[in-house]
């Protein structure tokens, strides 16, 4: 079990949940957003799947639904990309 260690000002303001995968491999990290208030300050800290404690591996799959939902739903617009000039 991972200890994340926090500054006297700090606090967790964030957990997320966010697999990632790619040709030959894949992970399951659990993302801790974490905030210094004195200063103003965000770091992010990682625990891994062996670091998790049983209430992290009870929630992840719960952690994932949400994460894509939140992502989902947040109204976005996007560049366009420049052509390319052709030759």
């Amino acid at each position: 079990m991972k200890k994340i260690p926090l500054a006297a000002h700090e606090s967790i303001v964030a957990v997320t949940c966010e697999p990632a995968m790619g040709p030959g491999w894949s992970n399951t990290p659990t993302w801790v957003h974490i905030v210094d208030h004195a200063t103003g300050t965000y770091r992010k800290e990682c625990i891994q799947p062996t670091e998790r404690t049983p209430a992290l591996h009870e929630l992840y799959g719960i952690g994932v639904a949400v994460h894509q939902a939140l992502i989902a739903a947040v109204p976005t617009t996007k560049a366009r990309k420049k052509r390319e000039a052709q030759s």
